[in-house]
C-alpha cells in the first residue's frame, strides 16, 4: 500500500468518462468499506489518561494488524489459557 489507491482513484474519477468515473468512484467506496471493516483504517492512542480514534493514512495501513489477525490472536490466547488452567 505504498501509493494512496483511493486517492488516486478518486483523482482518474475527476478526469475520466462518465462510465469509467462510476466504476473508479464505486472501487474508491469498496476499498474504504472493506478497509473500515477490517479496522485498519483507524487506531486507539492514549492521550493523557484518554483513548483517542486517529485515521491511519492509506499508505501506512499495511504495518498495522487487520481486524481479523487481532481476533485469532486473541482466540489463541484463550485457547492457551483454558488449556493451562
Amino acid at each position: 500500500m505504498a501509493d494512496d489507491l483511493i486517492k488516486s482513484l478518486r483523482v482518474a474519477a475527476a478526469i475520466a468518462g462518465p462510465e469509467a468515473r462510476k466504476l473508479y468512484l464505486s472501487a474508491a467506496s469498496e476499498i474504504e468499506r472493506c478497509h473500515a471493516r477490517l479496522e485498519i483504517d483507524h487506531c486507539f492512542k492514549m492521550v493523557g489518561e484518554d483513548m483517542h480514534r486517529v485515521d491511519i493514512p492509506y499508505a501506512d495501513r499495511a504495518a498495522f494488524p487487520d481486524a481479523v489477525t487481532c481476533r485469532d490472536a486473541t482466540i489463541s490466547l484463550h485457547h492457551e489459557q483454558s488449556e493451562e488452567g
